[in-house]
């Protein structure tokens, strides 16, 4: 039951989050699995963007990632 409160907290979450998302330079996501947590992508330019994520496990050692990368599209 509290796993499924969680699922439902993050995705009312992340859709009222997405309307944000409107201007296409920025957008939000979730990473699903372990660890689970946010992810999210800034388009600097028209081929180059930053995204990272953060993330945190839910099992008894407990634990939380975060990460980011420079992106460059050809």
């Amino acid at each position: 039951m509290k796993a499924l409160l969680r699922i439902a907290i993050l995705s009312s979450f992340m859709f009222s989050l997405s309307a944000y998302a409107a201007n296409k330079r920025f957008g939000l996501g979730i990473v699903l699995g372990e660890p689970t947590g946010l992810s999210g992508q800034y388009w600097l330019s028209k081929n180059r963007a930053i995204d990272g994520a953060a993330a945190w496990s839910l099992n008894e050692e407990s634990s939380f990632i975060l990460q980011s990368t420079y992106l460059i599209y050809k």
